[in-house]
């Protein structure tokens, strides 16, 4: 187990280096769905913040299961990976989604364009766990 808001320096260079990850999500008949998305870790506060779209299957999961829905994100490189636990809150709002847009252009290097059907999620990180190689 990682101390979520005090990582080792070799973890928290492996959550921000521009790798992305597996959002796993229950769906409503209790299966498991996976999908990649890129995510942005804050431990000062223990969250991860990513962008969904407000449609697909993860989204519509999100839908069913309701606030605070529990997730599994994980972030694989090599023989590194990192696994955080949470609950995920969904926010649509233009202040959320463009912060969650800044930060997501910070780590990827890249511009995701607004669009109001997308969403700022944010998973409170309840557990985290994982192996990485020192760099």
């Amino acid at each position: 187990m990682f101390d979520r808001h005090n990582l080792d320096s070799n973890v928290f260079s492996f959550l921000a280096a521009r790798h992305f990850a597996s959002l796993t999500t229950i769906r409503p008949d209790g299966g498991l769905h996976a999908a990649l998305v890129g995510f942005v870790y804050d431990q000062k506060t223990a969250r991860a913040t990513l962008i969904l779209r407000g449609r697909g299957v993860k989204f519509a999961n999100l839908q069913v299961a309701g606030d605070d829905a529990e997730v599994v994100l994980c972030q694989v490189a090599g023989g590194s990976w990192v696994t955080l636990e949470g609950t995920i809150t969904l926010d649509n709002s233009d202040e959320a989604r463009s912060a969650a847009l800044e930060k997501y252009r910070l780590r990827y290097g890249e511009t995701v364009g607004d669009d109001p059907t997308r969403y700022a999620a944010m998973i409170a990180v309840r557990r985290m766990y994982g192996f990485v190689l020192p760099t």
